[in-house]
């Protein structure tokens, strides 16, 4: 609650910071009406604000212009943005899933994401092959702030190069490489972006985009088996306060928590460790052998209710 008192304390005019920033104090219902009534501007960087969290900040920063800008990891934090304010109705949470239709015509204009100059973007198929307009899709960005050429192994991007150029491209201006950014998306006429849920395990957790197959592989070791899984908690938010561990244990097996958890430390930052341990009978699978993370937590959250 700190950071909710010293924003009040300093009465600070101005204030930067990831969408996590106002997800944790929006959690521990630090949004109050008006709490932050001397804030002029709020901008958000990095991960996509959205309007629901954007809505609960404007409730308490009444006026605050917000601005929220996105850009993927590999990139900078701020290729595209959104606009925010004005926003009037809201729901009770934030839901992580936005499921594109490709027939969809019509989306709230606080859903898009409009690129700044001299950057763009497409999507694109499985096999790496552009995308008719309005066709969902992995999106793939190009421009200043994208790294296009050789990096070093420890940061090298998901580049692709595109054997056609997307149908917003002329040939002539067409990149000789694009970022993938792990989002679905659909690119809406006159260029701008509807952002979709990520296609892989990697989750904002604390700001950062964090990837849940390395969090297993450190609890595989530490359990000395592959029959873990972590999920971000509480389900089915965009903004997860934490993650829990499911590890396989049978009755006759008690789980050493303490030291799974010391062995967890001594390979991940803090900040990924799991909060809690659980042991379970049994996990999903997805078919290629993958937890199936969203059955797991929907399975956990059925039993703790």
């Amino acid at each position: 609650r700190q950071l909710g008192q010293r924003i009040r304390s300093h009465r600070l005019t101005r204030l930067a910071g990831w969408p996590a920033l106002a997800a944790g104090l929006w959690r521990t219902g630090e949004l109050g009406e008006g709490v932050f009534a001397d804030l002029r501007s709020s901008i958000f960087f990095g991960a996509p604000l959205d309007a629901d969290l954007a809505h609960a900040w404007q409730q308490a920063a009444p006026r605050s212009l917000i601005t929220s800008m996105w850009g993927p990891p590999q990139a900078g934090p701020a290729l595209a943005t959104r606009p925010l304010n004005g926003r009037k109705d809201t729901t009770k949470k934030t839901s992580k899933t936005n499921t594109l239709q490709p027939d969809k015509r019509e989306s709230n204009d606080t859903d898009r994401l409009t690129l700044f100059d001299a950057h763009m973007a497409a999507t694109i198929t499985h096999e790496l092959r552009a995308n008719a307009p309005g066709e969902p899709g992995e999106l793939v960005v190009s421009g200043p702030q994208v790294p296009c050429g050789k990096t070093p192994d420890s940061t090298r991007a998901p580049l692709v190069e595109l054997d056609a150029a997307p149908p917003s491209v002329a040939r002539a201006a067409l990149p000789s490489r694009w970022l993938r950014t792990g989002h679905n998306a659909r690119i809406l006429e006159g260029g701008q972006i509807e952002l979709g849920e990520r296609l892989d395990d990697q989750i904002y957790l604390g700001g950062e985009l964090v990837d849940l197959s390395e969090i297993d592989l450190a609890l595989q070791q530490a359990c000395g088996h592959r029959h873990v899984a972590v999920v971000p908690w509480p389900r089915d938010t965009a903004w997860p306060a934490g993650l829990i561990a499911l590890v396989v244990a049978g009755a006759d097996q008690p789980l050493d928590v303490q030291a799974i958890l010391a062995a967890c430390r001594r390979q991940l930052p803090a900040h990924l460790v799991p909060d809690r341990v659980l042991p379970v009978r049994e996990l999903a699978r997805r078919s290629c052998g993958a937890p199936d993370r969203e059955a797991i937590a929907r399975h956990l959250e059925n039993e703790r209710s």
